[in-house]
Order: C-alpha cells, then structure tokens, then sequence
C-alpha cells in the first residue's frame, strides 16, 4: 500500500521539481545575480511567513483530521480550521503592514518585502488545501491542484519578467498571480455541493460545543508548533539573511541558486515519501494503535533511506553537470562548489524532518519538537555569522552542515521519549550498499559537463543504483516484482 500510495502522488512531485527546475534555469538566465538574490529574499520573507503563520495549521490537519473524521466530527473540524486559517491572514496583513511601516532600509529591499505578501497569502491557500486533500488521502485531487498551482505560478513568473523586465518584484508578483489563479479555481470546485474536505465541510455533525473542543485541539496541537517552525526555519533559511547582510545581495543569489537545486530535488522527493507515508502512519496509529504505527513508520523510514542516500550522493558527484545545464553562467562557478556541502547537509536534515520529527506529532508532543530545533538554529547563525566573514559562501555551508547535524542528533535523542521509531538499519544498510555502487559507477565517467554529460551519468547512476537494489531486495523491490511478473505474464 505505502509504494502504491507514493506512487499515486508521483504526477505532483514531477510536475513541481520540474517547474521549479524550469524557473531556475530561466530566472538565473534573465536575471543578474543581484536580482536573483532580491528575488530569494522575498520567497524567504514569504517562506518565513507562511512557516511562521500557517504551517501549523497545515501539521494539525494532517494529523488531527483523520481522528475527528472518526469520531464523526469532521464538521466541527473544518470550522475550526477555516477560523484558524482566517485568524492567519489577519495576522499576516497586521505584521507585514507593521513591518513595512516601521522598515527604513533600501527601497529596493522594501519592495521586495511589500510583493512578498500576496506571494504568502495565495501559497498559505494552496498549501492549507493541499493538506486538506493529504489528510483525507484525496490522493487525486491533490495531485491536480499541485500541477495546476505550478504551471500557473511559472507562466505567470516569465510573463512578469518580459511584461515588466528582469527585477525581483516582478517575478513575485508573477509568482503570486499564477497560485492565486490556482487557488481560485480550487475554492471555486470545494464550494460546490458535495465537495468535502477540512477548510470546506466535512461529515459529522457540528454544534457549539464541537466547534469549541475542535477550536481547543487545534490550538493545543499546532501553536506549539509555531516557535518550533520558525526555528527550524532558522535553521535552514536564516543563513540567507546573514549572507544578504554581510556578503551582499549577488552572493545571496549564488547561495539561492545552489539550495534551490538541493531543495528542488532532494527535497521535493522526501516530501514526496513523506506526504503519502506520514498519513498512512496517522491512520495506523488511530486505528490499531501504536505497534501497528510503529510498523508503518519502519516502512516509511526504509523507503526514504533508499531515496535519500541516492539523492544526496547523486547531487554530490554531479555538480559540475548540474550547475553547467541548470543555471546561468554567471552562477555556476559558485553553486558547483556548493553544491556537495549543500546535498550533504540535506540529507541529515531529511532524515530528521521526513521520519524521526514524525514522533513528536504521533504523540501529539509538538513543544518537545522546540528543543531539538532551537540550540541547532542558534548554532547555525552563530557560525555562519562567524564563518562567513572568513570564508564565504563556503562557511555558511559548513556552518548548515554542523547545525543540521545538531538537529538530527536531537531529533533521535528526545523523539524516542515521545514515540520511539524503530531504527530501519537494514534497509539503511542495503540503500548504503547500493549507493556505493552508484558512486562506483559515476566515478568511472568522464562524460562532459553539459546536458548530453548530465543525462549519461544520471542514466548510468540510475542504473547502477536500480541493479543493486534489486540484487539486495532492498524494501523488497525484487519480491515485488518476482510476484508480479507471474501475474502479468499470466492475464
């Protein structure tokens, strides 16, 4: 079921790790680094909003809807939601209004931070549905608003840049208009009659007293996980401010550039694991109880080992290509560098967000899911702001590197107080084994640092990789296809 679920959402992980590969090789194209910068920091001061105001809303559906649903309250929970999501955006207009008030910076900045806001508030929509459609394993239905937001964003991205030329504002107003399109069509389908969903309607029967201890639970479960969301985006995002601030807005862009093709693969397919195995663990939990989520988890824990030991690895050794196919050539001296240190620290940091934090929201203990954030993000900006001044964009990395690591160490020691995972050490084993022999096999090219060269050496990992996964059953892969054959050979 967790392989059939995974590959149910694989049209949306396609269709959003190639637009966002499209709008990099594009936007670090038209763009001059400086402008590409100012462009990052206008999604980070988004991404900062839509983490800090919304994403708790988006982890209490996941994890709360299903058991409302059960309890045949799953009206009292969708007017629960719609309030929280409401509250949101007042909060998000009366911050940002604050801040831009108050703001005496370059103007340049100031605009930047003023586009960022419609960007925050079509992708907190977009987000909040498509959290609805997970948790309800509207497999579906989530698929078609993720490919649809994508298209719309990136059409709308290069529209604004040859309506309005290459400036960051432009591309963020772009951005904004094609989600917010996305969007509408999307409330538009959930209004109709019938359409059910948290954020719309759901069965069950509401009432005041429903309505109040839904309100409660999403409260108790989600505001705990504001501070820590904002931590971790700390963690993974406050460099950008560092770099903006002591390095200038060119090496900013340099540094986005390079996370975005780390972020745009790694971890568009951890997520992707993730968003069909986190609810299926949910759904165990609620169902069976905690034995039968434990086995879940060993399931999804397996299988992102086998897609996140590759990834990172095959971003490692394929630097020189990515950066020569994927971005302009005023970035891809710095992002080859980059990238290895940037793919190395993805892959603690996937371990710890996509499978070991999963414990702290099985045992509904999300203020715990502070203390493994909180020392790792101080850690990081301590160093970078220590590093970076020294050597570069490089100790901004190293300083990722070191804090990620912090975190994950954390995450394990007080995850397994909260909800203890097993440890997938056989599966980790055998994804180790054959990536060894995909990094064997890339070792052994010398194909060009061009797209013909990018395409051989991913053909070449892949392959190596699938044939020693199949030799090693790892998460069964070869069992699988054993008993399907028969069954095909046969129909």
């Amino acid at each position: 079921m967790l392989i059939r679920h995974v590959f149910g959402y694989l049209p949306a992980q396609i269709a959003a790790g190639g637009g966002a590969v499209l709008l990099l090789a594009g936007l670090t194209r038209l763009l001059p680094p400086e402008a590409y910068g100012l462009y990052a920091l206008g999604t980070a001061i988004a991404l900062f909003g839509q983490t800090y105001l919304f994403h708790w809303l988006d982890l209490a559906i996941a994890r709360l809807y299903p058991e409302a649903l059960a309890r045949g309250e799953g009206a009292a929970f969708a007017r629960a939601a719609l309030r929280g999501f409401r509250d949101a955006l007042l909060a998000a207009g009366l911050l940002f209004g604050l801040g831009l008030a108050l703001y005496d910076g370059p103007a340049a900045e100031w605009r930047v931070a003023a586009a960022a806001l419609p960007l925050l508030v079509v992708r907190a929509v977009v987000m909040a549905r498509l959290n609805a459609h997970r948790a309800a394993l509207q497999v579906g239905r989530y698929v078609r608003l993720e490919v649809g937001q994508t298209l719309a964003g990136l059409a709308g991205a290069f529209a604004a840049v040859w309506l309005w030329g290459d400036s960051a504002v432009a591309v963020l107003l772009g951005l904004a208009a094609g989600a917010g399109l996305a969007a509408l069509a999307e409330l538009a389908t959930a209004a109709r009659p019938g359409v059910e969903g948290p954020g719309v309607g759901g069965p069950g029967a509401g009432g005041p007293g429903r309505d109040a201890a839904a309100t409660a639970a999403l409260l108790r479960f989600g505001l705990p996980l504001t501070a820590g969301f904002a931590l971790e985006f700390l963690l993974t995002t406050g460099n950008r401010f560092v770099i903006q601030a002591l390095l200038g807005p060119a090496a900013l862009g340099h540094w986005a550039a390079a996370a975005a093709v780390v972020e745009r693969s790694t971890g568009l397919l951890l997520g992707g694991v993730a968003a069909a195995a986190f609810p299926l663990a949910v759904r165990a939990l609620e169902r069976d109880g905690p034995a039968a989520a434990r086995a879940q988890m060993g399931q999804n824990g397996g299988l992102l080992l086998a897609v996140a030991l590759p990834a990172a690895a095959g971003l490692a050794l394929t630097a020189e290509h990515l950066a020569a196919v994927l971005v302009g050539p005023a970035f891809r001296a710095p992002v080859a560098a980059l990238l290895p240190w940037l793919a190395a620290a993805a892959l603690p940091f996937g371990l710890m967000a996509h499978y070991f934090d999963h414990a702290f929201h099985l045992a509904r203990r999300p203020a715990a899911f502070i203390l493994t954030l909180g020392p790792a993000a101080a850690l990081n900006l301590a160093l970078c702001a220590l590093l970076v001044p020294r050597f570069g964009l490089i100790g901004a990395a190293w300083a990722n590197l070191a804090a990620v690591a912090a975190a994950l160490a954390l995450s394990i020691l007080l995850g397994r107080r909260a909800f203890a995972l097993p440890w997938p050490l056989a599966s980790a084993a055998k994804a180790g084994l054959a990536t060894l022999a995909m990094a064997g096999a890339l070792r052994l090219l010398d194909l060009p640092a061009d797209a013909a060269g990018l395409c051989g050496m991913v053909a070449a990992g892949a392959a190596a990789y699938a044939a020693a996964a199949l030799a090693l059953d790892l998460c069964g892969c070869r069992t699988a296809l054993r008993r399907r054959i028969p069954r095909e050979a046969t129909a």
